[in-house]
């Protein structure tokens, strides 16, 4: 669902330095807390959206890949993480008919945050012209880069609610995007590629860690990061939520399954918790076929001869367990 748009009040950029009146040996005094346009003064919650959702697949050259897109509103100020890549003339008009649907033009959008520096998630910035950008511990407009507090500290906080965190791994200079307070979802982390996507989360062994920078400095970020948002937008996948005990769910289902001697093949496969997923289908199948309130009665009023029917249910109940399919 679109969100109304406010209008922001647009502003020429202020000129910098002259630097072909500027003597070499005057540094040049940068203001890196200078908006170039004013915030809307119309009063909207916090809000996150994908512009782009990202995927990933793996083919036998290389990878086909988007990077997701996403559009952040905080007061007043309009957010973009990542752009597509210059090559991905799909990706690129898929943000900006979106942009368009939600009113919004581009020139509007005061920051944009690169998240890394590998090609997909960058390349269509030039759309965003009055934007402050950011890069690893870098902001730069026109051709004049400044190092932000990223360079000495773990983060940042460019709006009321949102703060940019060094979180390196994928490669050394990754960034992700905390956006507080958001009404719908709480903490949302947009984070590039220190997700590649949900399963990537929840899977220690992915392919996530033979391709990274640094996989312990990444772990260390990963865990960083999950113990702090509710939300996460991964770099190549939809908004997820993460729960910190769903791994241990799924391995105590796995276990179960095992000493029940459940065929693998019954188990669908359902990413990220496929054994989680069979017994929740298996349970919602015994709900159907038995009724709860009955069994209590026979239980309370009934002999053991009356129960015989009720044992028989059950006795098919976990033949299914076991054959599901």
């Amino acid at each position: 669902m679109c969100m109304p748009t406010p209008i922001a009040n647009l502003h020429h950029r202020p000129a910098l330095v002259n630097l072909g009146q500027e003597k070499s040996s005057k540094k040049l005094k940068i203001d890196p807390l200078q908006f170039y346009i004013e915030p809307t003064q119309k009063v909207i919650p916090t809000y996150v959206t994908q512009l782009v959702q990202g995927h990933l697949q793996r083919i036998e050259q290389g990878s086909k890949m988007t990077a997701s897109v996403s559009l952040v509103f905080d007061g007043g100020y309009y957010i973009l993480v990542d752009s597509p890549s210059s090559a991905d003339m799909k990706a690129k008009e898929t943000m900006l008919q979106c942009l368009s649907a939600k009113s919004i033009n581009p020139g509007e959008v005061q920051l944009a945050v690169t998240t890394h520096g590998h090609p997909d998630h960058f390349g269509q910035g030039n759309f965003f012209p009055n934007a402050r950008h950011f890069f690893g511990s870098y902001e730069y407009v026109d051709d004049v880069y400044i190092k932000t507090e990223l360079d000495v500290n773990d983060t940042m906080k460019i709006t009321n609610n949102v703060e940019l965190w060094n979180t390196p791994g994928h490669t050394a200079q990754d960034i992700s995007v905390m956006v507080s307070k958001v009404p719908c979802c709480g903490i949302v982390a947009v984070v590039g590629d220190l997700f590649y996507d949900e399963a990537d989360a929840l899977n220690e062994t992915s392919e996530w860690f033979a391709e990274a920078w640094n996989p312990v400095v990444g772990k260390s970020s990963r865990s960083k990061v999950i113990c702090h948002a509710d939300y996460i937008i991964p770099g190549h996948g939809k908004l997820f939520k993460y729960y910190i005990l769903a791994p241990v769910v799924e391995k105590a289902a796995f276990q179960l399954a095992k000493l029940l001697r459940v065929s693998q093949d019954a188990v669908a496969k359902k990413e990220p918790y496929p054994f989680t997923g069979f017994w929740k289908d298996t349970m919602q199948r015994i709900a159907k076929d038995v009724n709860v309130n009955h069994i209590i009665s026979q239980a309370h009023n009934s002999s053991m001869n009356k129960l015989k029917p009720f044992l028989n249910r059950l006795r098919l109940a976990r033949d299914s367990l076991v054959n599901y399919h």
